[in-house]
């Protein structure tokens, strides 16, 4: 029962640790996304055209943005967590 109570009071343990939970599902789902659309991808390679090209790139690109800025915003709030604002 304390450590529900010590989960729930938002210590910085307890908080990290599912910030980095957070970040390892969000990179395993982007990982199987990008397979995805690899996957997609390469069949077409031979037959497509220079729109089917940019399309999947700019997806692709959008995934590992996305990715990024995840764990840009992760990094803020796990900072935070370790030294709050003066």
């Amino acid at each position: 029962m304390r450590c529900l109570m010590e989960f729930f009071s938002l210590r910085p343990i307890w908080t990290r640790r599912c910030l980095e939970i957070v970040w390892y599902v969000y990179c395993i789902v982007t990982l199987i996304q990008l397979a995805l659309l690899l996957s997609l991808a390469i069949p077409a390679m031979g037959s497509a055209n220079a729109a089917a090209y940019f399309s999947f790139a700019l997806q692709i690109a959008h995934s590992v943005v996305i990715l990024l800025l995840v764990r840009i915003f992760l990094k803020m709030g796990a900072q935070l967590l370790i030294k709050p604002p003066a």
